[in-house]
């Protein structure tokens, strides 16, 4: 009779959670990933800006330009400052999923190391089995010789 686990499907859902997880943690990752090059480039974009007005300001600008670079640099500190915020609540979003993740890997190990436990048994009772058939054939042999 071949082995046959008896909480196969239970291990089986838990490798689907794990792999549906793991997709998961994935997207967070790429999510985040997309955030932290948003956030990047509005940094980028203001110190450019930055750097605009200070050569600006050497070659000579009128205040009513610089009026508008302030404005614009305060609208970027501003929209820096949200999309900051969104990259750190996308952080928490990554931990959290590489949580779960963690939490299904454990939760399938416990299934596997149970199935290797009963896959031995099987195979300790199949040898016993197979030893316990030898002995009554060598038996058996042996009294018919006898007869």
């Amino acid at each position: 009779m071949p082995f046959r686990f008896r909480f196969q499907r239970i291990l089986e859902i838990r490798e689907h959670k794990e792999e549906v997880l793991r997709g998961e943690l994935s997207e967070a990752k790429r999510k985040l990933s997309q955030q932290e090059q948003v956030v990047s480039s509005l940094n980028e974009a203001h110190l450019n800006c930055l750097d605009e007005l200070r050569q600006r300001k050497k070659t000579g600008i009128i205040p009513e330009e610089i009026r508008w670079y302030q404005r614009y640099l305060n609208k970027l500190l501003v929209e820096i400052a949200s999309e900051e915020k969104k990259q750190e609540n996308l952080s928490k979003e990554v931990d959290a999923a590489r949580q779960r993740l963690v939490k299904a890997s454990q939760d399938k190990r416990v299934m596997e190391r149970l199935k290797d436990r009963a896959l031995e048994r099987y195979k300790e009772e199949e040898a016993l089995k197979e030893q316990d058939f030898l002995d009554e054939l060598g038996i058996s042999i042996h009294y018919r010789r006898q007869e």
